[in-house]
């Protein structure tokens, strides 16, 4: 096709346009079908080289504010014990746990995590009542509770540990129930910084900041996801709060399909020697470890037999680390 034009200087010029070229004479042109389907395999390749390593970012983002929040519960503790002269939290507390046997009714039953309510924040909440605070869940705990557990209950993650075994140090510092016998130092007792003050029979103590040698080898909080863990210290079924129980690696890992939920928090896979959990200790320091690390003897620790006790397998989770005989 011709076009007629002039110049600056009126002078008439022909011009050549072709409606099928472009300026440089090449034929303009779609991508082909094969060109396509290069781009998006090669975008597809892209996203599966890059999406596990964005994942694994935003798991250590979740890792660092799960540690962040058990520091903030430290602290809170560190503010409980300034004000009773030094003594921590129980892990779980009924207040008639002397006389009765098993009623753990909603206006007598509390948990650690009702009593640090008010250093949290929180003083509008009572310490028995139901709670769902977000800073006693972990970011990465997805793992179901109970339907049963009692509504509008959060999420409990972190769990004061304990540690059965005998205790030559403070056997004699022990409470009893009515009508019990004290006990001997030979028996089997709560050598953990989480104690347990639920039934007649139960032995418990109160521990103090001076009996934590060394505190920063001391657990002070352990993550575990459990599908009885929320937060209250009252359940409907079983008549028992089993989300504040815990001791040795052995409970932390158990797993047991449509029963106890999944231990997985910080990996994909659960039981396996890559497993790693945030833990906090009494200095208020976390540490990101494997079960085994917080264990003395470790070939006490066993995936075989991971729904057992594991005798021996307690070192940090007592409050007298290098003292007590594993």
């Amino acid at each position: 096709m011709r076009r007629r034009t002039y110049d600056t200087l009126g002078n008439a010029a022909e011009t050549y346009m072709n409606t099928q070229h472009n300026s440089r004479g090449r034929k303009l042109h779609a991508f082909t079908l094969v060109e396509l389907l290069v781009v998006i395999g090669i975008i597809a390749l892209l996203i599966g080289i890059l999406l596990p390593a964005l994942n694994k970012s935003k798991e250590a983002a979740r890792i660092v504010a799960c540690s962040s929040q058990m520091r903030q519960i430290g602290l809170a503790m560190e503010m409980y014990c300034t004000e009773f002269n030094g003594t921590y939290p129980p892990a779980v507390f009924a207040d008639d746990w002397r006389t009765q046997t098993g009623n753990y009714s909603r206006d007598k039953t509390v948990g650690f995590d009702g009593l640090l309510r008010r250093y949290l924040g929180r003083k509008d909440l009572d310490g028995k009542d139901v709670a769902n605070l977000p800073i006693f869940t972990c970011p990465s705990d997805d793992s179901p509770r109970f339907t049963y557990l009692p509504k509008g209950a959060g999420l409990m993650t972190y769990v004061m540990p304990s540690s059965p075994g005998q205790d030559p140090f403070y056997w004699n510092q022990r409470v009893v129930g009515v009508g019990r016998n004290p006990p001997r130092n030979t028996d089997t007792l709560n050598r953990g910084i989480g104690q347990v003050f639920l039934v007649n029979s139960d032995r418990p103590m109160w521990v103090k900041k001076r009996m934590v040698k060394p505190p920063s080898l001391v657990l002070l909080l352990v993550e575990r996801a459990y599908s009885h863990g929320v937060q209250t210290g009252f359940v409907n079924e079983p008549s028992y709060p089993y989300g504040y129980a815990i001791h040795r690696p052995g409970q932390q890992m158990k797993f047991i399909a449509g029963d106890h939920g999944n231990p997985k928090i910080h990996t994909n896979r659960a039981r396996t020697d890559d497993v790693r959990f945030n833990y906090l200790f009494a200095d208020n320091h976390v540490e990101f470890l494997a079960p085994k690390q917080t264990i003395k003897n470790q070939n006490a620790l066993k995936w075989t037999d991971y729904g057992q006790d594991w005798q021996g397998a307690d070192h940090m989770w007592t409050v007298r680390p290098n003292d007590y005989k594993y």
